[in-house]
């Protein structure tokens, strides 16, 4: 073979000129030989190193050949394939590259026809028939090669023509490289931009992974195809597109053992054979899914995020079907793949929300913004015209509009605060304001929005609404209002009082001033209340609550606690009396009457004062030391004023401790029942006896009801108290009955107070204590006061009568103190009168006494009521009873409240049986 050297070769490729004579050395016979030689160039323009190298070598070859040698040595060392062909198309020559990328071996090449090499004969005809038989000096085209295993392979072939002198084609030197590698790396080039350029242009991920999936079959075999995305609320994998030749789309796989599931844990490629799966079966690293198929090749679909999904084709039928070659091909366009779908997937969420947003913005009733903050323009919709009478075409795009019409009072914070809350770098804002209408009135708005940032963390867009909460606002105001305030006298309630002496106690350090806390109570009002009706009651607190503001600066505030109680907080005092002239004031208004229905009404009441210089006390403790004074007050005999003292709180303290104990007495029957008998001022014989509570302290001793009643009065612990005393003394009087038999002919007197009155289950808790004891219902008589019959008079009146359905016998207490009249009295299923001690007292002082007593006397038998004197203490007394007509009387002329064995004894003297 001869050959060129390298200089002039690169000389010729040069030249422009068709032909040129050249003398150079070639090798001849094993020496170097100096001969002449021309170069022509082709009309074919050499676009690789590599064409140029062939048609450097082969115009090599232009010396007559049989003259030459080839060289053996050189023709081997070439990579790429040589074939020489004849005229006839028959190999006459091949070397070592063609064989090993053919598969053949030489004999079975040279001697054959060329079309051995390609797909068949009419492929022959358009690539090397076209050389051998047309004036072509050189040509290049890319061919299918045939393999000896009948497989093809890409094969770039670079021809050059031997002429003879006749100018025929003698000779064809052909030159092929395998392009396998190249072809991939386009058909892998071009899916990958088929489907960056189908993200672009198809509408859906549907229409998308079609066209994936049509780009996928163009590279590697894909009739069984399909891609799954994963789902982090469900977190499963949910088949997306699904190709299959036997098996249906599964449902949503959980990222359980499948193999999908498996590629997608892992974050890798992996092709599987039918034994590789089963391995991985056997070793519980995945489990079955679907029909099993001789090859799977899955592959992550990845993008900056993570792992989104996974791609997978299989064969069903060989299991040679893909390579690692396909695992590395698949996995270079998965990432593209999964950056389209990420992309798509963004598009089709942005448009969902754009179409929300815009179905929003047509269905809210509220005023909606978009606002761009790079150009300063705000688009609104319709809401702004509904709501505030702006037509969104009329309102200037930019944000100075919106922010002129807000009030003046807002305006600064309201448009400082959302430019703080954009640069600050938060999405939520919201805030309330006052924002003008096109008729210049103003509406509470409630304004929220959403600041959107770019890829830098950069503000772009503000999205929100202004909603109209004008009507909202006012019926916030009157509802705080009235949570605030009083119903009925329209001034402060608890709740404000306490609020404002929070505020005030605050200022004290700040104004080196001091505050009071005054605590009011009427004197007497239950009475009232009762006797004129609770419609005059709450014209009384009307009025009260008007004089008291009268009495007060407009620092100052009034308040109703509840009830009859009032309060009054006086701020920023500077002078230690200030508290104590206003309490004069007020218990001097106090002194005039007030005038209700016509009718002229004294009414004085009871004033406690606490005052404070610093913020170390709380509002309670305040409101509970003036309290605390206002009882002493009271106390002390009503209509003054008492400032509180620390040493007070001691008191307060015991009356705290002994509520404790109150309830643990209840809780243990720490209580025991003395009975007092009542006697027949005419016979002297017993009739009865009341029974009455003593609490047996285990600290203080035996107590009389005056140290706890009233305190179980007010914490409504006589209920339960009550309830047991009824039950006791039945019980009681029923042994006595049982163990006397005839000769005790007599009643139990129980006095029933107002709270038991006022439970809706009292005639059950008295029929049960009579059904439990035994009792008969005639020897039990229920006591109630004066006073609290006046009280919700018809249903009261209803109430007795259904106890004296029970059989019972009901008694006034106390009668004479109250507004009772004839009249009045007639209306009441009453059976006996009891007059009060303080008129037995002044019996034999004077005709004051003995006035009163009979006119009782007198009105008890003229409704054939029986009555009883409290409190006889002298044998005078007796005797005007006697001469006024008093059937009974009791006191301790007669005998003390006794206990159980004390009475006992007292019947033993007045019977002459024993009891059995």
């Amino acid at each position: 073979m001869a050959l060129l050297r390298p200089s002039v070769c690169f000389s010729a490729s040069q030249t422009p000129k068709k032909k040129r004579q050249y003398q150079a050395r070639f090798w001849h016979s094993g020496k170097m030989e100096l001969r002449s030689t021309t170069l022509k160039r082709t009309s074919v323009t050499p676009t690789s190193d590599l064409e140029l190298e062939a048609h450097l070598q082969t115009d090599a070859f232009i010396g007559d050949l049989s003259e030459r040698s080839l060289g053996d040595s050189i023709f081997a060392s070439i990579n790429d394939a040589i074939v020489v062909v004849n005229s006839d198309a028959v190999i006459e020559r091949v070397n070592p590259a063609t064989l090993e990328l053919t598969g053949f071996d030489e004999d079975e090449l040279v001697g054959s026809h060329v079309e051995l090499l390609t797909r068949n004969r009419n492929y022959f005809e358009k690539t090397f028939s076209k050389s051998l038989h047309k004036s072509i000096v050189g040509n290049r085209f890319e061919m299918k090669c045939r393999r000896k295993d009948g497989t093809h392979f890409p094969l770039s072939v670079s021809t050059s023509t031997i002429f003879d002198a006749n100018s025929d084609a003698r000779k064809l030197i052909c030159v092929g490289r395998d392009i396998t590698k190249r072809k991939r790396l386009e058909a892998e080039s071009r899916a990958i931009s088929r489907i960056i350029h189908g993200a672009a242009t198809t509408t859906n991920l549907e229409e998308l992974f079609q066209l994936i999936h049509r780009s996928i079959k163009k590279i590697v075999y894909a009739e069984n195809f399909f891609i799954a995305l994963f789902d982090p609320e469900t977190e499963m994998l949910t088949m997306q597109f699904w190709v299959d030749k036997y098996d249906p789309m599964p449902a949503p796989l959980r990222v359980g053992r499948s193999l999908s599931a498996y590629v997608f844990r892992q974050g890798r490629s992996m092709l599987f054979t039918d034994e590789d799966a089963k391995k991985l079966i056997e070793a519980g690293e995945v489990e079955s899914v679907g029909t099993d198929s001789p090859i799977w090749l899955g592959v992550p679909l990845k993008t900056p995020n993570g792992v989104i999904g996974v791609l997978v084709v299989q064969d069903y039928e060989n299991s040679d079907t893909y390579t690692y070659r396909d695992v590395e091909l698949l996995t270079s366009v998965a990432d593209q793949i999964a950056l389209a779908i990420e992309r798509k997937k963004n598009e089709e969420a942005l448009k969902l929300s754009q179409e929300r947003f815009e179905l929003v913005a047509r269905a809210t009733s509220d005023a909606v913004w978009d606002w761009d903050l790079s150009t300063d323009e705000i688009w609104w919709n319709e809401g702004l015209q509904k709501l505030f009478g702006y037509k969104a075409e009329n309102v200037a795009s930019e944000s100075s509009p919106w922010s002129s019409r807000i009030h003046p009072e807002d305006a600064e914070r309201v448009v400082h605060d959302i430019h703080r809350h954009i640069d600050s770098g938060k999405t939520n804002w919201q805030d309330e304001y006052r924002f003008r209408r096109a008729d210049g009135t103003y509406a509470f708005v409630i304004d929220r929005g959403y600041v959107v940032y770019d890829s830098a963390a950069k503000p772009v867009r503000m999205l929100g609404s202004m909603m109209d909460v004008t009507d909202r606002k006012s019926l916030e105001d009157q509802l705080t209002h009235q949570a605030l305030h009083d119903p009925l006298t329209k001034i402060a309630n608890r709740a404000l009082f306490k609020n404002r002496v929070d505020h005030a106690l605050t200022k004290l350090t700040r104004t080196n001033s001091s505050l009071a806390v005054l605590f009011l109570d009427l004197d007497n009002f239950k009475s009232i209340n009762d006797s004129l009706g609770h419609a005059a009651g709450d014209k009384l607190l009307v009025l009260v609550a008007e004089r008291l503001q009268d009495c007060l600066r407009n620092a100052d505030t009034a308040a109703r606690l509840g009830g009859d109680e009032f309060a009054v907080l006086v701020e920023s005092m500077y002078r230690s009396d200030e508290a104590v002239m206003i309490a004069e004031r007020i218990l001097s208004v106090f002194r005039q009457p007030f005038v209700i229905e016509g009718k002229e009404i004294y009414v004085s009441t009871s004033v406690g004062i606490a005052t404070s210089a610093s913020d170390a006390v709380a509002s309670e403790e305040l409101l509970r030391n003036a309290d605390l004074a206002m009882y002493l007050a009271k106390s002390q005999g009503k209509g003054r004023f008492v400032v509180f003292e620390p040493r007070m709180h001691t008191a307060l303290m015991e009356r705290i401790e002994l509520e404790d104990d109150l309830r643990r007495g209840i809780e243990e029957e720490e209580f025991v029942i003395h009975y007092q008998p009542i006697l027949n001022l005419g016979t002297n014989q017993l009739v009865g006896v009341e029974a009455l509570v003593r609490w047996m302290h285990p600290r203080h001793g035996l107590l009389a009801p005056m140290k706890f009643i009233p305190l179980a009065e007010e914490t409504n612990l006589i209920v339960p108290l009550g309830d047991w005393i009824l039950r006791e003394a039945c019980r009681q009087m029923q042994v006595w009955l049982e163990d006397y038999g005839g000769q005790f002919n007599a009643s139990v007197t129980v006095n029933i107070s107002i709270r038991q009155f006022q439970q809706g289950e009292l005639i059950e808790i008295v029929s049960r204590a009579l059904r439990l004891s035994g009792l008969p219902p005639e020897s039990l008589i229920l006591e109630i006061t004066e006073s609290f019959m006046m009280q919700d008079t018809e249903a009261t009146i209803l109430k007795l009568h259904e106890l004296k359905k029970l059989g019972i016998r009901l008694a006034i207490d106390d009668f004479g103190t109250g507004y009772s009249s004839l009249s009045y009295l007639q209306r009441f299923p009453i059976d006996i009168l009891k007059i009060d001690k303080s008129f037995i007292d002044k019996l034999g002082n004077g005709n004051e006494g003995s006035a009163v007593a009979r006119a009782i006397i007198m009105m008890g038998d003229s409704l054939n009521l029986k009555t009883i004197a409290e409190g006889i203490e002298h044998t005078e007394q007796i005797q005007a009873l006697q001469k006024l007509g008093c059937d009974a009387g009791q006191g301790f002329h007669f005998a003390k409240p006794l206990t159980v064995g004390d009475m006992d004894e007292f019947l033993l003297q007045r019977f002459d049986a024993v009891p059995a």
